[in-house]
């Protein structure tokens, strides 16, 4: 067996490792049917010095596997990997090479520079190289945002550099490969850098979310840091760092506003090369590092963000005079390039939407726009916004003309749409013989990519904050279509920035003084606004639900890409959370007055989205979370060897299961049982009451059969009810219970709620509630039927990383075709169904060294198939190695 694709698998760029990569590999399909029994990991330098050798390790595992040391700043390393087959046969890979970032003890050689402004500005400098490079890589950070310019090139590929933080406790630098930009003699470097979220700035009451809701600037001025290291032929090194050799000016961005509005100044704008002959003044102050740079400074290892696809015009429409509405086709997360021409000093204003009014109107979500001063070039101008970013479908074009013999207005020749998102690999596709299935399918995921930037957000257009909930209940959605595991790994960093301090408490401004302390995850990551107004829904800051995702987002990472790394790495804020919300748990009486035994976590949303803005079922879904997540606790005590954890979390789970079903389990009249709700007067049954204790595994085995059936009863009509929190359960125990059919009958209806009514309204992307005039058109909070598209349709499932692999499609009765490819941490897995005259067919691949078990009972009641020509007489469970196969029944 021969290891390929090795990579550093805790960065998604092969660029700027720092230490203890983390190694992994997949075999090609040569090696199907084989087992790795030993596996040998040798690191070696650009000089082929072997510098890390594990020995030959026994075990089955390829993902993952730490390798403890630190490494030398911006150096080129390389991984082999020898593998051990079950005949004793080991066989060495090629070498996979990685760049290193900054050293830890080399970080202060660069200092952080200003220019002592808060508007947007250029570094500059110049400097020589003797003689072509060997190679050279730079490690950049602005604060807040910035761009890059080496020798009148783009460095890099990137849109919305550098990565958001809590500025105060993290900032990232990225790094990259500048061996090609760099050239013999003369180089000129330039850095741009804009406002970002390090300093948010708006003007004339354009749109900035959290600028009243508790955003703080994080500094005084905005900054930089440039890292360059050239290494010659003879093995000479020259670098390059940011100090205050380097001069500043003025950028012609005059405002760059991250939620979406910017101003251009095209009349300031300079020839690169003329830029660097004139004589500049004012030159950059240095900052003390630690002032500059409070908290950690580390290497970015999450996905870029970068342009995924350019969308044409493809209708314009006048609905005043000199009013142009261009239409791109696709609500996106992006940025409208425009193409214009006219007179120097005229101006045009671009204003992006995500809907239109009844009469073909634009219908603003937000005060977001973007103004534009031309510089008068004869052969026209093309601009599109470097440090913002929207979400929107159409763009309005104001103060323009589609008349080219009108010069009294600038001509506008042309919009594109760059849609951007994280560039995360694509791993998933799926459709079916209906065509509805991939419809919604591509509904959601295009939502999911216009939320997925450096964080997870809320949605790309009025909110843009990482709101925590999704990253647990959309992750298994996502991760079926993306591979998002250093994006994971990135947010939950964010989760543990954001968590409260020992010091740290804030009060609630609600009827209800509710305090918030140690130990806090609060609802959105990084925390660029304080949500601790209580607007009569519940708390927005302190909601069980979002805070859980410091153990539910990093157990979905585990079981789809095996990643334990978490587990560690959250621990501790793991702990301190869960004791946090325990405390609120046994205090339950006293924070709100009430008498009783029962005990609750009761403060939040409850199933939030039920309605707009709605939500309910607190007391039942926010405990049960407490008790899930408290139970996760003990399990990773027990996976960290912390035995006496282990046993006090699960004592304590215990103990609020049986408070729970003391409290909610029930009987009706005919001796059934069910979960009430307890926040209604009336005798209240809903779907998710039912669904989540059915999930978290909550009901007492004498009233399981009981409550499933309550919760088909509630289910019998084919409309789901839930907001985002109980959805994927609803989908996930209809499946469990073989009713698949009512899952498509739900997701398929022609009135709210339903994806598929907005697929026939036209929606491009998935809306924030169930209605058809939801405030948001772009949000994937709601987009959990995925997860059944993978995990039940095409039945593929996994707890381990797919080292085992569950397959049960389900045709749901009619459906004549299913196509699956998924392409998992182990390789790719694929499943495929077709209904013939004869006989049905299905083709499944299973990856290398991965193994497979095949349950044909949802596609046929009967016994006999074959497998690849071979009778197998248990169709309910076909046992499969790594390879391909077509199996007949």
């Amino acid at each position: 067996m021969r290891a390929t694709s090795i990579k550093v698998q805790n960065y998604f760029e092969q660029i700027g490792v720092e230490e203890n990569p983390h190694i992994s590999w997949i075999y090609s399909k040569d090696d199907a049917g084989n087992k790795q029994v030993a596996y040998h990991i040798h690191l070696k330098d650009r000089d082929d010095h072997l510098i890390y050798d594990t020995g030959e390790v026994e075990g089955n595992e390829q993902h993952h596997i730490e390798l403890t040391l630190s490494l030398n700043t911006h150096q080129t390393y390389y991984v082999l990997v020898g593998v051990v087959d079950e005949n004793g046969i080991k066989e060495w890979s090629k070498p996979y090479p990685f760049v290193s970032g900054i050293a830890e003890s080399d970080k202060s050689n660069a200092h952080w520079i200003t220019g002592e402004t808060t508007d947007p500005l250029y570094f500059g400098k110049s400097f020589k190289i003797p003689e072509k490079v060997e190679e050279a890589y730079v490690s950049v950070c602005g604060l807040g945002q910035f761009q890059a310019i080496l020798n009148g090139d783009k460095v890099g590929d990137h849109e919305l550099d550098g990565p958001w933080t809590d500025f105060n406790k993290e900032i990232l630098y990225t790094t990259f490969d500048v061996t090609d930009l760099i050239q013999e003699g003369v180089n000129n470097f330039l850095l741009e850098v804009a406002n970002g979220w390090y300093i948010a700035k708006t003007n004339s009451g354009r749109h900035f979310y959290t600028s009243t809701l508790g955003y703080e600037q994080f500094g005084s001025s905005l900054s930089a840091y440039v890292y360059l290291t050239c290494r010659l032929n003879d093995g000479t090194i020259i670098n390059i760092y940011s100090d205050e050799s380097w001069w500043v000016e003025n950028s012609e961005t005059i405002l760059a506003n991250v939620y979406g509005s910017e101003d251009y100044d095209a009349r300031k704008n300079l020839d690169f090369n003329q830029r660097f002959k004139k004589t500049h003044e004012k030159h950059a102050k240095i900052i003390p590092f630690e002032l500059a740079c409070p908290g950690s400074f580390r290497s970015a290892s999450h996905p870029p963000v970068k342009v995924k696809k350019v969308y044409e015009t493809i209708e314009i429409s006048e609905p005043e005079p000199n009013v142009y509405i261009f239409d791109v086709g696709q609500n996106m997360s992006g940025q409208f390039e425009i193409e214009v021409q006219g007179k120097k000093g005229q101006k045009i204003k671009m204003t992006p939407v995500e809907k239109l009014t009844s009469d073909k109107n634009i219908e603003k979500t937000t005060e977001t726009w973007m103004n534009y001063i031309l510089k008068g070039d004869p052969n026209g101008e093309v601009w599109r916004p470097k440090f913002s970013y929207t979400g929107a479908r159409w763009v309005q074009i104001e103060w323009a003309t589609r008349d080219p013999v009108d010069q009294t207005k600038p001509l506008i020749k042309d919009v594109k749409g760059y849609f951007i998102t994280s560039s995360v690999d694509d791993i998933g596709k799926f459709s079916t013989s209906d065509h509805r299935y991939k419809e919604i399918h591509t509904l959601v995921k295009k939502a999911s990519e216009s939320n997925l930037n450096h964080v997870h957000s809320d949605c790309p257009t009025i909110e843009k904050l990482g709101w925590l909930e999704p990253n647990h209940l959309m992750a298994p959605s996502i991760m079926y279509m993306k591979n998002v595991d250093t994006l994971w790994n990135k947010i939950s960093s964010d989760m543990r920035m954001a968590q409260y301090a020992e010091e740290e408490h804030d009060i609630d401004l609600a009827n209800v003084p509710f305090e918030y302390g140690p130990g806090l995850v609060p609802s959105v990551a990084p925390r660029y606004g304080k949500f601790i107004l209580d607007g009569g829904e519940g708390s927005f800051w302190d909601i069980i639900p979002w805070g859980s995702s410091i153990l539910l987002a990093a157990e979905a990472q585990r079981a789809f890409f095996g990643n334990r790394h978490m587990i560690k790495h959250n621990y501790k804020s793991a702990k301190k959370y869960v004791n946090y919300m325990l405390n609120k748990y046994e205090n339950y009486n006293v924070i709100y007055q009430k008498e009783g035994k029962e005990k609750f976590i009761c403060h939040g949303l409850g199933d939030w989205g039920i309605a707009q803005n709605a939500g309910e079922s607190r007391e039942n879904i926010e405990t049960a979370f407490l008790y899930k997540i408290v139970s996760v606790l003990s399990s990773w005590a027990k996976h960290l060897g912390i035995s006496s954890d282990e046993k006090h979390y699960h004592i304590i789970a215990e103990e609020i299961l049986e408070n729970y079903n003391d409290a909610l389990l029930v009987r009706d009249e005919n001796g059934e049982y069910y979960y009430r709700a307890f926040d209604s007067e009336l005798d209240k049954k809903t779907q998710v009451n039912q669904a989540i204790p059915i999930q978290f595994n909550m009901v007492p085995e004498i009233a399981k059969k009981s409550v499933e059936n309550a919760f088909l009863k509630l289910c019998k009509e084919g409309v789901f009810r839930s907001g985002e929190i109980g959805l994927r359960f609803i989908f996930n125990t209809l499946s469990d219970l073989n009713r698949n059919d009512i899952v498509e009958e739900m997701i398929m209806q022609k009135n709210h709620p339903s994806y598929y009514r907005f697929i026939e309204k036209g929606e491009t992307t998935l809306p924030e509630f169930w209605r058809d005039d939801a405030r948001s058109r772009n949000h994937d909070m709601m987009g959990q039927i995925v997860e059944w598209f993978y995990s039940s349709v095409a039945g593929i499932r996994s707890s381990d990383g797919f080292k085992t692999i569950h397959i049960r499609p389900d045709s749901i009765g009619h459906l004549t075709q299913i196509n699956c490819c998924y392409r998992s941490i182990m390789g790719e897995i694929e499943v495929h169904y077709d209904a013939m005259r004869t006989s049905d067919q299905l083709y499944v691949t299973i990856p290398p060294n991965a193994t497979g078990v095949v349950d044909l009972s949802r596609l046929s009641d009967k016994e006999i198939a074959q497998v690849n020509g071979k009778v197998i007489d248990n169709t309910s469970k076909i046992e499969l190695k790594g390879g391909s196969y077509k199996i007949k029944f």
